[in-house]
């Protein structure tokens, strides 16, 4: 399909509600036949070429450019479709199809000068006379005056005055005689079939065939290339876009459609919103699965239609969604608009506008280091490790601190406030940190630490330019360096996932955006929102009033038993005051338009299990279902090590692709999969320990909860949920709601294995020099307290150890007084009592306890844990 166009219109012929409403009252597979037929013709709405990919019938019809498509329990569905105008004219069982063509035989539609149009039967009229009427009339008193008034215009006197004598009791002689000796055999053949027609009462039939041989009805190919639209004619009607027949459209698109005609699949209540015009900024807030990206490709050409030679941006932060969208547009907008639609990822939007602000450092704004190869992650574990004498990250040692002592993941709590401090302001602003409100995040920081922060996020950007590396926040950053020469450059903006961009994204944005009219749009939802970026529209001079706000409550996506999984997952894992957000959508399960199989809950007995399992299951969906798309998201793993993973073992991630055609399996972890749609997902690793993440600090669980729900949320009908060993907490409060089974009971056996991801630590370019590659006794303090394993100690002790296990052994008056490693420092504590007086009591009592961690005999220090041996250091 190579031009967008509205949904095309469908006109029901009389007999075509009666006869689906008959097929349904049959029950059994009649009843599901009327289902599919009531799908198909919503279908046809959208695109009246899609019978072609239909089963069609051995046995043709004689009605002209009438199809007949098979149904299950040998029904039948027949219409018409010609021109861009589709007709429904009947569905029933194959005997009760065949009378009702043979009884409609030779029916052809035509429409008037307004459009409207009328059914004409021009062929298999009988010639066996009627039983004549009590009250006998002329026939040609029947008809209206002006069509009496062209029969009689073309008869000469003598065969008008024979005509006008016939009566419905004539005879087929009579009416032969009516035309014998005319000239014009056009008109001879019409006249004997008016006669026809109303010798058996069929006044309508006879009308409409004088006024098609007058010129007042035409083809209706003919008046729809003359610009108009056809409508119905008497005893028709156009077909409803109402919700119930809505629905089984989306039952049948949701099994059967590509990825394409699926995405762009319009309801009519988002209609509305497509073609409305603001006067501003505007935002549009959507539940999961309610169409807004429908909504914002089909607007931009809309928009692009009605602005003819202005540019348009669709963006999102999906860099292969942003591909996926590109692709949408190049296939569905018209030749005429489709240049001036351009859709782009936040980060390749900066990476242009620093090729022409800084061309002379463009290499430096990469997300993997051009020389190097490094990707930002390994970037960011060199830096936050103290790696090749680069101790910069030490001047927040004191905000690391605190946060292990509370059992925090500290490097990435402080990965992640740098993006909310980069997200506040740009560099000149960044001072508002100081007192800025910290939405989202549990654990207090001081103002104090802000500061500490601050000049460790200046430092690792200087990190990042000398490796020559960057991810979006520091492509913003960048360009906002050279604000001042940014100048509007689109119409209009329309920005997809929109919750996850943080004021400096946006303000960039709106910088770009002409003023005027629909030159910003937003559309998002928060219960999807993953990051903690800070957004204050209000601070960056966008101003959306509440007349400019529109919502969409119904979700199209997914089905119902989706939806009930997803939502009491995400209803049990969020705090009740992010609950409260204005933004905040719920997805009431009754908002979905259909049903679908019960979700399952899979388990193996390792992870290496799932995945063998969950591939060869995908393999054997599109080996049966073709048309059918799998995507595999692997919980509590990044993007960067899932994309590793799938190319080692020669499957596709989603990072880098540009479509999702049908007939293929993708690998992706679970926040990449946000904006995709799947016919089926398959989610695996939900494993207690590994989800939510050990990583994610307390208290911000719900964050994690988030990213499951846009991974349980993206296929239509189809969701496995895989474990091994312990099952995820977050899954216990919805496991009534899923079918429980083990893999091999619906794979035989992985025909291959794949092994496991690796972790970040064993991607690195040089992991064996890493601090987690470190036996934990050969670990000064400052590398000890980067490791897992001493998250949780107290925070007096962290300094103790920071004191006295620097790196050097030092020597005063005969008393060691600084140890070079956690291993040296605990075998003197055991051995020597001089080392226990310059430790102090408390300092012991805390190492014996670490005792069994630092030699690897525990995972975790037991209560009263005492070092015993000088060899289990």
């Amino acid at each position: 399909m190579n031009q967008a166009k509205a949904p095309h219109k469908v006109i029901e012929f009389k007999d075509w509600r009666p006869s689906l409403i008959a097929l349904e009252r049959m029950g059994g597979v009649f009843s599901k036949a009327s289902k599919e037929a009531s799908a198909l013709a919503y279908v046809l709405m959208e695109d009246p070429d899609a019978w072609r990919k239909q089963k069609l019938t051995d046995n043709g019809c004689q009605i002209p450019k009438a199809v007949k498509i098979d149904l299950p329990g040998r029904a039948r569905m027949i219409f018409i479709a010609d021109s861009g105008c589709v007709i429904l004219l009947y569905a029933g069982s194959h005997d009760n199809a065949e009378r009702w063509c043979e009884k409609n035989d030779g029916i052809k539609f035509f429409a008037d000068k307004s459009g409207k149009v009328v059914p004409i039967v021009t062929a298999g009229r009988t010639h066996e006379p009627q039983a004549p009427t009590v009250a006998t009339k002329p026939l040609l008193q029947l008809l209206r005056k002006p069509e009496r008034d062209v029969l009689l215009g073309h008869l000469p006197k003598l065969h008008q005055t024979h005509v006008l004598t016939l009566e419905s009791s004539c005879s087929d002689e009579d009416i032969e005689a009516s035309a014998d000796g005319l000239a014009d055999g056009a008109f001879a053949s019409l006249l004997t079939d008016v006669l026809i027609d109303l010798r058996s009462d069929r006044v309508d039939t006879a009308t409409r065939a004088i006024q098609e041989f007058e010129g007042t009805l035409k083809p209706i190919e003919e008046i729809i290339a003359e610009g108009v639209s056809p409508t119905p004619g008497p005893g028709m009607s156009v077909l409803p876009k109402d919700q119930r027949f809505y629905e089984e459209l989306l039952k049948h698109y949701a099994k059967s459609s590509t990825l394409k005609d699926w995405m762009l699949l319009l309801h009519p209540d988002q209609e509305s919103i497509v073609t409305r015009s603001f006067d501003g900024p505007a935002m549009l807030c959507g539940i999961s699965g309610s169409g807004k990206t429908c909504v914002l490709v089909r607007r931009a050409m809309e928009l692009a239609g009605r602005h003819p030679g202005e540019t348009f941006l669709i963006v999102t932060l999906n860099r292969p969604l942003a591909r996926l969208l590109q692709k949408l547009v190049n296939e569905a907008a018209p030749d005429t608009i489709r240049d001036s639609i351009q859709v782009k990822s936040f980060y390749d939007i900066c990476r242009e506008l620093l090729e022409e602000f800084d061309p002379k450092n463009i290499r430096r704004y990469l997300d993997v280091a051009d020389k190097t190869e490094n990707h930002v992650d390994d970037v960011w574990r060199e830096y936050y490790q103290y790696e090749n004498n680069n101790r910069d990250a030490t001047v927040f040692s004191p905000v690391h601190d605190s946060l292990i002592a509370r059992n925090v993941d500290a490097e990435g709590y402080i990965r992640e406030e740098f993006d909310l401090i980069r997200s506040i302001a740009p560099l000149s602003d960044r001072e508002r940190y100081l007192s800025a409100e910290r939405t989202g995040r549990v654990h207090p920081v001081p103002e104090a630490w802000r500061k500490l922060l601050l000049q460790g996020l200046v430092d690792w950007e200087k990190k990042c330019w000398s490796v020559g590396v960057m991810d979006a926040l520091g492509m913003a950053v960048a360009v906002h360096r050279h604000s001042e020469k940014i100048e509007p450059r689109y119409r209009s903006i329309l920005v997809d996932e929109s919750q996850d961009f943080g004021s400096v994204e946006l303000d960039l944005l709106n910088r770009l955006a002409k003023p005027g009219t629909d030159n910003l749009f937003l559309a998002g939802d928060l219960a999807q929102r993953i990051s903690l970026k800070s957004r204050n529209l209000t601070e960056i001079g966008i101003s959306i009033p509440a007349s400019r706000r529109v919502e969409l409550s119904l979700n199209y996506r997914n089905s119902r038993e989706i939806l009930e999984v997803a939502s009491r997952m995400l209803l049990a894992s969020v705090p009740e005051e992010h609950r409260r957000d204005s933004d905040f959508s719920f997805v009431d399960p009754e908002t979905s338009a259909f049903s679908g199989p019960t979700p399952r809950l899979l388990s193996a007995k390792s992870l290496e299990g799932e995945l063998s399992a969950a591939v060869q299951y995908a393999e054997e969906i599109i080996r049966d279902t073709p048309s059918a798309n799998v995507c595999i998201a692997l919980a509590g793993y990044s993007e960067h090590e899932v994309q590793r993973f799938a190319r080692s073992n020669g499957l596709r991630s989603l990072h880098g692709i540009d479509s999702i055609e049908n007939g293929a399996i993708f690998l992706s972890d679970l926040e990449n999969t946000k904006g995709f749609e799947f016919s089926q997902m398959i989610i695996v690793n939900l494993v207690a320990g590994e989800f939510p993440s050990p990583r994610c600090p307390e208290g911000e669980e719900w964050r994690e909860a988030c990213r499951l729900y846009v991974a349980m949320t993206r296929p239509r009908t189809d969701l496995t949920l895989s474990y091994h060993g312990a099952l995820s907490p977050a899954l216990e409060p919805v496991r009534d709601a899923l079918l429980e089974a083990e893999w091999r009971d619906y794979v035989e056996g992985a025909a291959r294995t794949f092994g496991t991801p690796k972790r970040l630590e064993s991607l690195r370019w040089d992991p064996a020099e890493s601090v987690e590659h470190l036996p934990l006794g050969d670990c000064t303090a400052a590398q000890f307290l980067l490791r897992k394993e001493a998250r949780g100690l107290e925070i007096e002790f962290i300094g103790r150890l920071r004191e006295l296990v620097t790196g050097a052994r030092r020597v005063l008056n005969g008393e060691v007084r600084e140890w070079r490693t956690m291993g040296e420092f605990a075998i003197d504590i055991l051995q020597f009592p001089a080392a226990r007086r310059v430790a102090g009591s408390y300092t012991t009592e805390q190492l014996r306890r670490l005792g069994p961690i630092i030699s690897g005999r525990n995972k975790k220090p037991p209560a009263g844990g005492t070092l015993r041996l000088r060899s289990e250091i």
